[in-house]
């Protein structure tokens, strides 16, 4: 690779790093009515089992409280452990166990169980049409060059994935950010990957931008200093997103290589899910 390797590989490390622990914001609970979550049973792993924890209190927690903030972060599942502790997460690293094993009753509302000794209770939302394993590599579209750290707002995707930077491409990354569920994927600094669910705290900017050679393939672009190259598997979002400013925005363009203005619409230099540079927008509403 010939974007200045040592320097941005250990500027990149650092970055990682440091904010690996500090990027994980979580947006308002959702305000709209929607579509009721359903329940998936009782998992194990009640505080591994999904990816995000909720700052919210757990105090007076209830189901609807817990399922309103993830689906105001646009997750697909909901979990709740120990009385009122909220999950979120597009993925269950758990296995399912007997509903017995889940015993507490929530803080909120005493008729509702939230969860037990390392044990929690699941829910899904309904809305989504396909899951993980339905969807392939090629099915993230490219969505263009988006702007990180926005007016000082922090991380545009908050999860973090690490990939050999000798190994980074688009591809890589977008297969990490799938494990985990997410249908966003967004290359940054030739070897940086960031998963998310919303394109809430960014914004599109000018494809030029997005100019470092992946480390993996120095043929293809992986975002830019503070430049993330987006893919987004639209099958992966919700078909109802929250509407109360934190919706997904889904469009599609052209990848470009380490060439932009060579890129055409054929195909021939496009990463994967190559799309024909329309523009959609989710037509799900809440109910």
């Amino acid at each position: 690779m010939t974007f200045h390797r040592s320097i941005v590989a250990t500027a990149a490390a650092l970055s990682l790093a440091t904010l690996t622990t500090a990027t994980n914001y979580e947006l308002p609970a959702c305000t709209d009515n929607f579509t009721p979550f359903t329940s998936k049973g009782c998992y194990t792993n009640g505080d591994t089992a999904l990816i995000m924890r909720s700052k919210v209190s757990g105090t007076d927690m209830t189901v609807e409280k817990c399922t309103s903030v993830c689906k105001g972060n646009a997750f697909r599942y909901a979990g709740l452990t120990y009385y009122g502790v909220c999950y979120c997460g597009d993925d269950i690293a758990a296995e399912k166990t007997a509903d017995s094993s889940c015993n507490y009753p929530c803080n909120g509302n005493k008729g509702e169980v939230c969860g037990g000794q390392g044990t929690l209770n699941i829910w899904e939302d309904p809305t989504y049409t396909k899951t993980p394993d339905q969807v392939t590599v090629a099915d993230y579209a490219y969505s263009g060059c988006y702007v990180d750290n926005l007016n000082n707002q922090g991380r545009a995707f908050p999860w973090p994935e690490s990939i050999e930077p000798a190994k980074f491409t688009p591809e890589s990354c977008i297969a990490a950010c799938k494990a985990q569920g997410f249908p966003i994927a967004g290359s940054e600094y030739a070897h940086e990957c960031w998963c998310g669910n919303v394109l809430s705290r960014t914004q599109k900017t000018d494809e030029k931008d997005c100019n470092a050679p992946c480390g993996g393939d120095a043929s293809r672009i992986c975002g830019g200093n503070k430049r993330l190259s987006v893919y987004i598997a639209k099958d992966l979002e919700s078909n109802e997103p929250c509407g109360n400013g934190n919706p997904p925005t889904t469009s599609t363009s052209t990848a470009p290589t380490t060439q932009p203005t060579q890129s055409t619409s054929n195909g021939s230099s496009t990463g994967p899910g190559t799309s024909t540079g329309t523009s959609t927008e989710p037509t799900g509403t809440s109910t």
